[in-house]
């Protein structure tokens, strides 16, 4: 498997280092074997449905869905290799792709500080509103020696509606790598099949 990291993400399967187990290149087995990982890869993602989006899937598991945006971003994709053949990668163009797979740290960049729901309305007003600052009912507070939140007024006093970081770590939860390691154990059944379909 390579993987390429522009502004997509491309994955493609190293031919040459699988000759001995696939054969020469063949772009009918390309195109199969590049099928199979799409649908591993949305397979994984859609198995842990979290539509709440409060409750994130444990490290070292595939991302909870929440918009489905991810899963919408991976596409298998037809093109003309180095050799003038026709080849199949698959194109991860969703931001979070990389963040999920790898892990790492996310900073503040267009604002001060990254607004981290703590319930269900904030989520879905996260997801309805560009701007969280033209939301004239929510203001800030901060505790002594505490992180500073975005709150709501309501007739009883306050509701917390966001936590403010100015960076935020998350931990890998992969599904890239999984799912070609699964459809590469699967590669010679999933290409004998073909072949019989063939015949």
């Amino acid at each position: 498997m390579t993987v390429s990291r522009g502004k997509n993400w491309e994955v493609r399967f190293d031919f040459k280092a699988l000759e001995k187990k696939w054969g020469k290149y063949n772009d009918r087995v390309a195109k199969v074997m590049t099928d199979e990982t799409v649908k591993e890869m949305k397979k994984s993602l859609k198995k842990r449905n979290n539509s709440s989006g409060m409750s994130p899937s444990s490290p070292g598991s595939p991302p909870a869905m929440v918009t489905g945006d991810l899963i919408k971003s991976i596409k298998a994709k037809k093109f003309r290799n180095k050799k003038n053949k026709t080849d199949y990668k698959i194109v991860i163009s969703s931001p979070y792709a990389k963040i999920q797979e790898n892990g790492g740290t996310i900073s503040a960049k267009r604002s001060q500080y990254l607004t981290i729901p703590l319930n269900q309305e904030a989520v879905e007003l996260r997801r309805s509103t560009k701007n969280l600052r033209n939301i004239k009912s929510l203001f800030v507070i901060q505790k002594k020696g505490k992180e500073p939140m975005l709150v709501k007024k309501v007739r009883n006093g306050i509701k917390p509606m966001f936590a403010l970081k100015r960076t935020v770590y998350l931990a890998p939860r992969p599904f890239i790598r999984p799912a070609v390691k699964k459809v590469l154990n699967r590669s010679e059944k999933i290409i004998a099949e073909m072949n019989k379909g063939n015949k």
